[in-house]
C-alpha cells in the first residue's frame, strides 16, 4: 500500500538515514509506520523504490544531485522574463535542448516543474 501523506521529522530523518547508511537510534513506530506506508522493505531495513524516491526528494538539491550521480552546474542567466522558470527554459532551448515547465499546485503554492532533453 503506497500512501502519499506527509511524513513526520523522524520519519524522514531514518529514511535519509537509511539512505545514507549512517546509523541512528530507531523507534519501532517509525520503522512501522515507513512499512505501512510502503517506503521500507518488510524483509529488512532497506528502502523501496518509493522510499528511496521520498528520500531524495527530502534532501538539498545538492545532495540529491550526489545520490543520482547527476552534475550540478551554477548557470548565469540573462533576466528576459518576469520568471526564473521561463529564463532557464530559453537558455537551454539556445543551447539545442528541447525543454517544457507543468504548472501544478502543492500545498496551496503553484510550483513548476521544468524538463529539459537533448534533441
Amino acid at each position: 500500500m503506497m500512501i502519499t501523506d506527509s511524513l513526520s521529522k523522524p520519519q524522514i530523518m531514518l529514511l535519509q538515514s537509511i539512505l545514507k547508511n549512517v546509523n541512528t537510534t530507531i523507534r519501532k513506530q517509525t520503522v512501522e509506520a515507513l512499512r505501512w506506508r510502503g517506503y521500507i522493505n518488510n524483509d529488512e531495513l532497506s528502502l523501496t523504490q518509493n522510499g528511496f524516491n521520498k528520500a531524495i526528494e527530502s534532501l538539498p538539491l545538492k545532495e540529491q544531485c550526489y545520490f543520482l550521480n547527476i552534475q550540478l552546474q551554477d548557470i548565469s542567466l540573462q533576466r528576459e522574463s518576469k520568471y526564473p522558470e521561463n529564463d532557464a527554459k530559453l537558455y537551454f532551448e539556445k543551447e539545442g535542448f528541447d525543454s517544457y515547465s507543468i504548472g501544478y499546485f502543492k500545498r496551496s503554492v503553484q510550483r513548476k516543474v521544468f524538463i529539459c532533453h537533448s534533441s
